[in-house]
């Protein structure tokens, strides 16, 4: 048995006002009962945010184009812990950035990860860079599709 749930992060404001896009809660219409082993992957991540930002030099009032190429470390309360520098963290994929397009990917293979919750109501993702702290640089909205897949097959 497997299940597909499709998120963007403004999806649900009326529930969760305080949404941003590297950190945002999704409402569940129907909960979903995941008893059993059931694991979860991350088979496409996409956000319209550029790794290319243009900004005017102070000295020389000049716009100079820089490239942020951070990796994106994608967390969520659905997940079971695993090792992150040293600590343990429900950590669900790291997505390298591409210079061209951003944080944008299709994965294959998708890596699974062991589910922790059998109730599921809401969905919490958010998005941290390289040194733990809060993605802010992501700006616009984040989609994403998650697989599970419940085992044994």
């Amino acid at each position: 048995m497997e299940k597909y749930i499709f998120v963007k992060s403004s999806d649900t404001v009326n529930y969760y006002p305080e949404n941003k896009p590297y950190d945002f809660r999704v409402h569940l219409d129907n909960a979903l009962n995941l008893h059993g082993y059931w694991k979860i992957g991350v088979s496409e991540f996409f956000t319209l945010t550029s790794p290319k930002k243009t900004v005017i030099d102070k000295t020389t009032s000049k716009p100079v184009t820089t490239l942020n190429l951070k990796p994106l470390f994608v967390f969520s309360n659905i997940c079971d812990f695993s090792s992150v520098n040293g600590r343990e963290q429900p950590l669900l994929r790291i997505i390298q950035p591409d210079p061209s397009y951003g944080w944008n990917e299709k994965f294959y293979p998708i890596y699974y990860i062991p589910i922790k919750i059998t109730d599921l109501t809401y969905l919490h993702l958010y998005l941290k860079d390289d040194n733990g702290l809060p993605a802010t640089f992501i700006d616009s909205d984040v989609w994403a599709t998650l697989h599970l897949i419940r085992y044994p097959f």
